[in-house]
């Protein structure tokens, strides 16, 4: 793929953080204002954009076949991860950080992030974005069990409810009947999905600058344990993925779909669970900032692989 494409197309995507960083400094928006507008996007642009990825291809039985193989993967993979984190860090694990980076290694923004770079790098494969969709199911899975025991070290925290009650599952419970049956919205309908779903990105991207005005450099850089959860997420996640997946013969483009998701940034989400359980929640965001910062040298990179 084209070096200046991915990289123009990613380096757009980080700019989106400016107007909320400048705002921050300028004292016309506060930190504070960052719990509502993540509640806005977790409760109405989530579900949209999980309901307006489905809309984007047919149900057939080679794209379930695809389904079921991303949910494998992106399962595997991530689990593969934590793992390689937790074998490196498994001497330092009482540290909240450490438990922190474990969980920021595997977790990727596959959906605010992944889905306008898999329609700027794949625009003749719209169904790619229906892997993203699926990418987050197995996240959202793995991330209010496994994530939730790992960053808190207690069992209590393992959610179930939570896996079944979510923004983004009841997205799919409107999206996935339409889907199989190959139902599409009317236009106008599919409209008002889209504005939302289209906001999912500047949104988010606008809460990641506002959250880079609030941390001093220091702060940011100055703990070498975030760089090993982002070289894990970053790196190594995307290689692994490439070394496996391009070894099986399955469709080409779900295989550089698979490869573009697993090199997203380390995902908000893993925010929230910090913030949840009471885990590091400052070491969380700055994972998050510097490794969306840092994609984009990365992703034009690995981008040149395929």
């Amino acid at each position: 793929m084209d070096f200046g494409i991915t990289g123009i197309n990613v380096l757009m995507l980080v700019a989106l953080s400016i107007p909320g960083f400048i705002l921050v400094k300028a004292k016309l928006l506060k930190v504070e204002h960052i719990a509502g507008l993540s509640v806005f996007l977790l409760y109405v642009c989530s579900p949209m954009l999980s309901l307006y990825s489905f809309q984007q291809g047919e149900c057939n039985r080679q794209m379930l076949i695809n389904i079921g193989i991303v949910i494998l993967a992106a399962t595997l993979f991530q689990l593969l991860i934590m793992d390689i984190a937790y074998i490196m860090f498994c001497k330092k694990f009482e540290d909240p950080s450490v438990r922190v980076c474990t969980v920021a290694g595997a977790f990727g923004n596959v959906g605010f992030f992944g889905v306008p770079v898999l329609q700027a790098l794949l625009p003749t494969h719209p169904e790619a974005v229906i892997y993203s969709a699926v990418f987050i199911v197995s996240m959202n899975i793995l991330g209010w069990t496994l994530g939730m025991f790992i960053m808190s070290g207690d069992k209590k925290h393992i959610n179930w409810r939570h896996i079944l009650i979510n923004p983004t599952t009841l997205g799919l419970i409107v999206a996935l009947p339409l889907f199989f049956t190959n139902t599409k919205l009317p236009g106008t309908l599919m409209t008002f999905v889209t504005f939302f779903a289209k906001m999912s990105t500047p949104l988010a991207m606008t809460i990641l600058g506002m959250r880079m005005a609030s941390v001093t450099f220091k702060e940011l850089f100055g703990d070498y344990r975030q760089y090993v959860a982002i070289v894990l997420k970053l790196i190594v996640f995307p290689l692994i993925v490439f070394g496996v997946l391009y070894a099986i013969p399955i469709d080409p483009a779900l295989k550089v779909a698979m490869f573009i998701l697993s090199a997203m940034p380390p995902a908000a989400v893993t925010l929230n669970y910090a913030e949840l359980t009471e885990t590091a929640p400052k070491t969380a965001a700055n994972i998050i900032i510097m490794g969306s910062l840092l994609c984009v040298i990365t992703l034009p990179l690995l981008m040149l692989m395929v």
